[in-house]
């Protein structure tokens, strides 16, 4: 085992140690409406805080402090899988608004074209506007119509 490796693991089980576990209540309709398998990704909601904190470990980000805020309902934290069941991105979602999409690292969901385009018709599918910069939409090309001189 790497020591890299091992202080991630050490580090993961302290975390685990210390955090206190919420459970958390999302309305059953929203679940319903975002929740779901998108070609070869699995969208879903983490049950409790603990599977944030696991989230945070595996993509190296702070998304485990959004427990609070999503045991109030206050946002939506929808967490981004491949077929194999690797963790590939972490969403915000406030009201009917996706605000953050990031990847491993923070980074954004943009940095990859084929996760990008994904998550554009995932979006679309469930009725979520893109309100990020970490999601680059398409401008739609508007048909030039060039008038006589």
């Amino acid at each position: 085992m790497r020591l890299r490796d091992l202080h991630d693991w050490m580090s993961l089980r302290h975390k685990k140690q210390t955090h206190v576990n919420m459970k958390f209540t999302v309305p059953e309709h929203i679940v319903r409406r975002l929740s779901m398998q998108h070609g070869r990704l699995s969208f879903f909601f983490p049950k409790e805080s603990m599977h944030l904190l696991e989230a945070g470990h595996e993509l190296h980000n702070c998304v485990a402090s959004y427990g609070s805020a999503m045991g109030k309902n206050e946002l939506w934290i929808v967490l981004v899988a491949n077929e194999k069941g690797k963790l590939v991105a972490c969403l915000e979602i406030k009201g009917k608004e996706l605000i953050q999409a990031k990847v491993d690292r923070n980074k954004p969901v943009s940095n990859n074209a084929e996760l990008n385009m994904s998550i554009l018709a995932w979006a679309k599918e469930v009725g979520i506007k893109i309100n990020t910069s970490d999601v680059i939409v398409p401008k739609e090309r508007k048909n030039k119509i060039k008038t006589p001189a």
